[in-house]
């Protein structure tokens, strides 16, 4: 019908004959077609819109799972490591504390102290020298080394308190042993001088000092 109007108004032009007569005649049945036409043509463009999105979201799984910074945790890799290598005169700390069920449901109920030791994940818990240094003297008491597990350590202990203090008294110290290794953890190792050495109280001045 399409086809017909058009040779119609095509003729019309080119002989100067046109009259409305062509397009009253034609126009019914030209929307007829149109109509029945248009649910097939809505029903084709969901299709491509759908196979569009389709393709947009299968794009996005594949980069996300092919992507290393997108990974879980490995916390079942990093357990198996720690078993592995920690000496029975040495403790895992795990900074920050709160992801303990999910490390101690793969590296056992022993062997590890969780800093702080809190269930969730919270700035109030931030680390200073003084909850550091109670918590360190407590899970260190009479080791030689320690492991250093860190995850979301960045708000726990921005400002690398407790990595600083098992510094402190490691000549073994090797930064950075183990970074990315495990996705989105880091494993630092300590061996101290000697046995661990009890970290003073903070000093705290009287009011007015």
């Amino acid at each position: 019908v399409l086809l017909y109007l058009l040779g119609e108004v095509g003729v019309g032009i080119l002989t100067g004959k046109f009259v409305g007569r062509y397009a009253t005649v034609a126009a019914p049945a030209m929307m007829a077609a149109v109509a029945l036409g248009l649910p097939g043509m809505v029903l084709n463009v969901r299709r491509i819109l759908s196979g569009v999105v389709a393709a947009a979201l299968a794009c996005s799984a594949v980069f996300a799972f092919n992507n290393p910074r997108a990974a879980n945790e490995d916390f079942r890799g990093a357990a198996a490591y720690l078993l592995a290598r920690r000496a029975t005169d040495e403790t895992v700390l795990l900074v920050s504390g709160h992801f303990a069920p999910v490390f101690a449901y793969y590296y056992g109920p022993t062997g590890w102290a969780a800093i702080p030791d809190a269930p969730l994940l919270d700035v109030r818990n931030a680390l200073d020298y003084a909850s550091a240094a109670g918590a360190l003297n407590q899970a260190l008491e009479g080791k030689r080394g320690a492991w250093l597990l860190r995850w979301q350590d960045e708000v726990i202990d921005p400002t690398g308190v407790a990595r600083e203090l098992l510094r402190s008294q490691s000549v073994a110290f090797s930064p950075d042993a183990i970074v990315n290794t495990f996705a989105g953890l880091s494993i630092w190792h300590f061996r101290f001088n000697d046995a661990w050495r009890v970290l003073p109280d903070p000093v705290v001045l009287a009011e007015g000092q």
